[in-house]
């Protein structure tokens, strides 16, 4: 969705000097000229009314810009070089990360969309300030950034209002398909709205906010009214700790899946079962081998996205599948293109490393990506029928 410009920026300007016009200068890696940005709106107090310098002491030259409209013309988003946040490439770990303030660089061109910078490995310098931003107008200029994101998801996501009528027991492979698309917007949508604020104390308002979820937002606030009703309220007297409180549901028996999963075992397709072993084996090349390229990173975790969406919508014992042709036949279609990219993946690790023990594992995975897109072809053909 967004352009991520960050690596490829050797330096840049920003000035807000004036008020409500943000203007500056982006120079990025082999280009000559800088990317020229005239923008409606106002920094963060910290910004706002300066001029904002910035480099980066060392760049990969092996990168290539981004080609970008010249000029960048839009709205500000939230430019701020205190906007804090989590260095997550730092540690897997969570709670071994601290805050720490970002260069963070956001607008919206009338071209490209979203565009952002954000790193913490920029040296930056500011001007004296010109002007003052009062908080009330800070406040306001977040809440039409607020808009800005809200506005430019909505027109990704692009949701067609005739699937209103959309119907599933009528939809056929094609109209699935394109219901899968929006879905994929959709969730591209959410992953990059959760990573903007992610660090945000506000984050689920934010977040509800800019995907349009008003029942999301509507609960929140009941929630808020709950909570000041409950801290009203005074408790008198004591508990008996005596008699314990019996509950609707202490009745319902546990439940216990060890007979379920045999049966689901006993009804497992061949091609779950053949995905399965691709996973397996993909897993077991990455972590017997110190020599781990990136594309068996992909073939892994290609495979696995192919095995839990097979999963998901094959069902137990496969009835699910049977009853919506449409649906599967979309299905298996996507799972061959990310089949024919792991062979492509194949060819690549083959040509690269001629080890003959290596070259036999990775045939030996190829012959399971072979054997699981024939089925899927075999899959197809039948429900083509239906």
């Amino acid at each position: 969705m967004a352009w991520k410009i960050e690596s490829a920026v050797i330096r840049g300007e920003i000035d807000n000097t004036v008020r409500d016009l943000t203007t500056g200068k982006i120079w990025l890696i082999h280009q000559d000229e800088p990317i020229l940005l005239i923008l409606s709106g106002n920094c963060w107090r910290d910004i706002a009314g300066c001029k904002l310098s910035f480099h980066l002491e060392s760049h990969d030259l092996g990168l290539q810009a981004p080609d970008l409209a010249q000029p960048q013309t839009g709205l500000v988003g939230d430019i701020s070089v205190s906007r804090k946040g989590k260095n997550y490439h730092e540690s897997p770990f969570t709670e071994d990360l601290a805050l720490r303030n970002f260069l963070y660089l956001e607008w919206f061109d009338q071209v490209n969309g979203r565009v952002l910078i954000e790193s913490s490995a920029f040296t930056v310098e500011l001007s004296d300030r010109q002007w003052e931003l009062s908080v009330e107008d800070e406040t306001a200029q977040k809440m039409k950034n607020l808009d800005a994101m809200r506005d430019f998801v909505c027109k990704y996501i692009q949701r067609d209002k005739r699937s209103d009528l959309w119907s599933q027991e009528n939809a056929d492979e094609f109209q699935w398909e394109k219901r899968f698309q929006e879905s994929d917007r959709l969730t591209d949508a959410f992953q990059e709205v959760m990573e903007k604020y992610a660090d945000d104390a506000e984050r689920e308002i934010k977040q509800s906010y800019v995907m349009g979820w008003s029942s999301e937002l509507e609960r929140q606030e009941d929630n808020l009214l709950m909570e000041e009703e409950i801290s009203d309220i005074e408790l008198l007297g004591d508990f008996d700790d005596g008699e314990e409180e019996e509950f609707p549901w202490d009745d319902v028996p546990s439940w216990n899946g060890d007979d379920e999963m045999d049966d689901a075992s006993k009804q497992d397709h061949p091609l779950l079962r053949k995905t399965s072993q691709i996973v397996s084996l993909s897993i077991e090349l990455l972590t017997a081998n110190s020599y781990m390229p990136d594309q068996l990173h992909r073939i892994n975790m290609l495979s696995m996205m192919i095995s839990a969406k097979l999963a998901g919508g094959m069902e137990v014992g496969g009835e699910f599948y049977e009853k919506e042709p449409g649906y599967m036949l979309a299905l298996l279609k996507r799972c061959l293109f990310w089949l024919n990219d792991c062979i492509s993946a194949c060819v690549e690790l083959l040509n690269s490393n001629q080890d003959p023990e290596w070259v036999r594992q990775i045939d030996d995975l190829r012959t399971l990506i072979f054997e699981a897109r024939e089925q899927i072809t075999e899959m197809r053909r039948e429900l083509s029928k239906n």
